[in-house]
């Protein structure tokens, strides 16, 4: 839980810190989708969702 927070609050600072609006997308896609697998967890859903493009347009790992 206390890592949850440290990710999803270290995320939303680097949104406010003068990111390019590229980068400032990917992480509101990333953070949007780390908040979704989260859910899933908490809730004991499976979570099939694949993560969103990279920086290149490829897949996450």
């Amino acid at each position: 839980m206390i890592a949850e927070h440290y990710i999803v609050n270290r995320y939303k600072k680097g949104l406010s810190k003068g990111l390019s609006e590229g980068r400032r997308d990917q992480h509101q896609q990333w953070l949007a989708w780390y908040e979704r697998q989260q859910a899933a967890h908490r809730e004991g859903r499976p979570f099939t969702e694949p993560p969103p493009a990279g920086p290149q347009g490829e897949k996450g790992r």
